[in-house]
């Protein structure tokens, strides 16, 4: 628990790949909470 996953692939709606502490497998999309990453916008000012 409050462990962070880097999502690497959906399988289906009910199972993904990801990578967690350098470990990477599947687990059900339903024992985790998605939380939102903060990429960066790439506007330009013009």
């Amino acid at each position: 628990e409050g462990a962070k996953i880097n999502v690497l692939s959906k399988i289906s709606d009910e199972w993904l790949y990801g990578e967690c502490q350098g470990k990477k497998g599947q687990f059900p999309s339903n024992y985790v909470d998605r939380v939102p990453t903060n990429l960066p916008s790439h506007s330009s000012n013009s």
